[in-house]
């Protein structure tokens, strides 16, 4: 899950000062299809990254902060 934000942000990314700004990050649904999970894994895991401050969604847009996209291994 990390591997592929990280992936998005560097495929679909626009640089702010605090990370990197997914404005159109695909469903949830999408991203389970695309590492082979359900939606409610994904559902938790966005939700569990938040909480951790790795990544802050708003509508549509995710970002994902500098430490997020710099540390080598994030669990889940």
């Amino acid at each position: 899950m990390a591997r592929l934000l990280r992936e998005l942000a560097e495929r679909d990314g626009e640089e702010v000062d605090t990370g990197v700004l997914i404005r159109e990050r695909p469903t949830q649904q999408d991203i389970a299809a695309m590492i082979g999970t359900s939606r409610e894994t994904v559902s938790r895991a966005l939700n569990d990254f938040a909480k951790r401050g790795f990544i802050e969604m708003s509508g549509k847009s995710i970002l994902l902060r500098g430490h997020f996209l710099h540390s080598g291994r994030i669990t889940r």
